[in-house]
């Protein structure tokens, strides 16, 4: 799909040489979104980082941040969406996005995949996906962990989206998960 865009060169580049750490989305993660997604569509991301400054070359990006650190660093719509307790009814007490300020904020966004790759404790999604479209892609990062593999697993029947979960390589600048990341993607 992107092979004919003049952006492939550069997403060539970047893939083979892929310059993050196992803290942002890995490589295969990146190559996913490349292979389902044109360029130039627009990724609403939960969570910014690196990657936003590599996506933010191929496509547009716009970034729920709670963390003032990370606002407006790369090339994207940052919404600042602070923390807050909640309950969730299949995972408990949790730390989450503010429902109500998210709300306010996301409710005319227009995007065409949602990556959750954070927001304290990303489980909260589960209780909150009505607040986004789920006639995208989801891709849900950092799926080696038990919790959120379940949460993606739950997610997937609620949204009735088929799941796939992918093992990574580990890469150069692993420092964490010696194993590999996975993410998963509800398609």
């Amino acid at each position: 799909m992107n092979i004919d865009n003049h952006l492939y060169k550069n997403y060539l580049q970047i893939s083979n040489d892929w310059p993050l750490d196992d803290w942002s989305i890995t490589k295969e993660c990146f190559d996913k979104i490349v292979e389902i997604l044109p360029f130039g569509k627009t990724i609403l991301e939960i969570g910014s980082g690196n990657s936003t400054n590599i996506l933010s070359k191929f496509y547009k990006m716009i970034s729920i941040e709670s963390n003032e650190e990370w606002m407006n660093k790369y090339k994207s719509k940052y919404i600042y969406v602070p923390f807050k307790e909640m309950l969730s009814e299949e995972f408990g007490h949790t730390t989450w996005l503010d429902i109500d300020i998210l709300k306010q904020n996301i409710s005319n966004l227009d995007y065409d995949l949602l990556l959750v790759d954070a927001g304290g404790d990303r489980v909260g999604i589960y209780d909150n996906i009505n607040l986004f479209n789920t006639n995208i892609p989801i891709i849900f990062d950092d799926t080696m962990c038990e919790k959120y593999f379940k949460c993606a697993n739950l997610l997937s029947n609620k949204v009735n989206k088929k799941i796939e979960t992918f093992q990574c390589k580990k890469n150069k600048y692993c420092v964490n998960w010696w194993d590999g990341k996975k993410y998963s993607v509800l398609i």
